[in-house]
């Protein structure tokens, strides 16, 4: 039988250990961009740019088809309720 203390070693290991890796990624990360050139640097900066760009425009595709949606929605309810209207003499 497990005493009830265990779980929560594990626990606080997993996270330790976890955390110890995630900061070593952070630090190899930045000796990468440190040691880049200056040429590198500015392909970089641009590349960041684009892909801020491309989220933006992401965003409004989203939203543009949420409001493509709505309009269709409201075009479909007045048709129907066109078509269950009774019949004018």
């Amino acid at each position: 039988m497990v005493p009830d203390w265990a779980a929560g070693v594990a626990v606080i290991c997993v996270a330790l250990f976890g955390g110890i890796g995630v900061m070593s990624r952070i630090v190899d990360t930045s000796k990468k961009t440190k040691g880049l050139r200056a040429e590198d640097a500015e392909r970089l900066e641009r590349l960041e740019g684009q892909v801020t760009e491309l989220e933006q425009a992401q965003h409004r595709i989203a939203e543009l088809e949420e409001r493509v949606d709505f309009a269709e929605r409201l075009l479909a309810r007045q048709n129907e309720a066109e078509r269950l209207a009774p019949p004018r003499n």
